[in-house]
């Protein structure tokens, strides 16, 4: 028994191998058995637990996939907020180890040891533009045409090029608006008007009572006038008439019936050319025919001419020629409308001054009008442009004109190429001559008005020359 024992169990050596020794051989599995072993039982005791086995499956590599495509679409995101947050702490450092620390406005801001105002005001970020010069109704008559910025350190006047020192408290205050000159004159309820036989180019309605009269402000650059107050009562006026009586050599060149293709703008060029000033009488059914007739008339105003209506359909109600013709009604919407045309390409109040066409003004038309108007203007000097009488006798018209005329001519209605041609020609030769040429409103300014007062009965002059006596007997 002994000998078949040993021989089935333990093989041919017939030794029984120790107990421990066979322990340690059997409690060490090999390494790849042990780990699919090891798989297969948490997979069972996985599923055993109730979770999905499915997690196991090649579909979890997917899963892992899809969590690692999503992170890298957000590392853009992730990467521009990092570098905003860089920025904004370098920018923070950078002003708080900035050898100058001061306030703005009550901003903190840092500045180089070597710097200014105006350094710091850009740094804090405040508008400095200057203010505008504006007319009597508080429209703009030219921008940064106001007072410049201000600013005081520590509260003493600074000016932009003053170096800022460390903890400094600088204050800056917008640059202010500036409003033009203006003089007053009263306004009245006229329903009607007689003519008190005067003769002249201008044309205006006096001759009512002042009492229970309105009262305006007209401003000098603009020729705006805003009522203050109202009159109180209805007046019958007098139609009043005038020259420009002056012994300087100033012209008011005036041009009706414009805008027009081409021959505005050659106007225009000529004008630049002489450092001439004119009056544009324009209609505003012309300025209404496209942006690029309302760009003519914005040239005109930026040129610095003067801009009136000559009405917006040129009394089309009243024969083309005459609002007389017309009903009240439609002569103040004419005229109002053509107002509001100009205003609309210019961007600014319409000077009220006004030419009637056809130069038709009569005491009932002055009645309508008044008071929408401060001067109806007609003219001294007729070259006769509208009849086409060839450049050359144009010309000739042009170089008769005298101190304190007012000159008729046309860039619309039509081909005026001889009235380019004759301006060309003349402008030069009256130069030489020592004409200067200005607008109607400037020549206002010039007018004396001694004779012409002399000639009514009175004279209301404060002897200056410079127009106050003109707007004092006027108003």
């Amino acid at each position: 028994m002994r000998n078949s024992y040993n021989n089935n169990s333990f093989g041919s050596g017939g030794r029984r191998p120790r107990t421990r020794s066979t322990e340690r051989i059997s409690s060490r599995p090999s390494t790849r058995t042990s780990a699919r072993t090891s798989t297969r039982t948490s997979r069972r005791n996985y599923t055993t637990s109730g979770m999905p086995s499915q997690l196991f499956s090649p579909s979890a590599s997917a899963m892992t996939y899809s969590y690692g495509s999503n992170l890298r679409r957000f590392l853009p995101l992730i990467a521009a907020v990092f570098l905003v947050l860089l920025i904004g702490f370098i920018g923070f450092s950078c002003a708080n180890s900035a050898p100058v620390k001061a306030k703005v406005n009550g901003k903190r801001v840092g500045l180089p040891e070597e710097n200014t105002v105006a350094m710091a005001i850009t740094e804090a970020g405040i508008n400095t533009t200057p203010g505008s010069l504006v007319a009597v109704d508080g429209s703009i008559i030219k921008e940064n045409g106001g007072t410049p910025f201000t600013a005081t350190i520590n509260g003493e006047p600074a000016e932009p090029r003053s170096p800022v020192p460390n903890r400094a408290n600088v204050e800056v205050t917008a640059g202010q608006n500036i409003q033009e000159d203006y003089y007053e004159r009263l306004t009245y309820n006229i329903t009607d008007a007689t003519s008190d036989d005067s003769w002249g180019s201008i044309r205006e309605v006096k001759g009512v009572s002042d009492e229970g009269a309105g009262r305006a402000i007209v401003g000098r650059i603009s020729g705006v006038m805003v009522e203050k107050e109202k009159p109180t009562f209805e007046q019958q006026g007098v139609l009043h008439m005038f020259d420009i009586e002056t012994k300087e050599r100033v012209i008011a060149l005036t041009f009706d019936d414009g805008p027009w293709d081409e021959t505005t703008e050659q106007i225009l060029d000529i004008l630049d050319e002489n450092d001439a000033k004119a009056t544009f009488f324009v209609v505003g059914n012309r300025i209404d025919e496209g942006p690029e007739m309302a760009a003519l008339v914005k040239r005109e105003y930026d040129s610095g001419h003067q801009i009136c209506t000559h009405t917006y359909s040129h009394a089309f109600e009243g024969a083309g020629y005459d609002l007389g013709l017309m009903t009240h009604d439609a002569r103040v919407e004419d005229v109002t409308k053509g107002q509001k045309a100009i205003e609309k390409a210019t961007g600014s109040k319409c000077n009220q001054m006004f030419r009637a066409p056809g130069g038709n003004y009569s005491p009932t038309t002055a009645a309508s009008i008044s008071p929408y108007i401060t001067y109806e203007i007609g003219w001294t000097l007729d070259t006769l442009d509208w009849q086409k009488p060839g450049a050359k006798a144009v010309e000739e018209a042009l170089l008769t004109a005298s101190p304190g005329d007012i000159v008729l001519m046309h860039d619309g209605g039509g081909d005026r190429e001889q009235t380019v041609e004759a301006l060309r020609a003349a402008l030069p030769k009256l130069k030489d001559k020592g004409y200067t040429f200005v607008t109607v409103e400037e020549l206002m300014n010039y007018h004396q008005p001694e004779k012409s007062e002399e000639a009514s009965g009175g004279s209301d002059d404060t002897g200056d020359g410079k127009g106050e006596e003109y707007e004092e007997a006027n108003s």
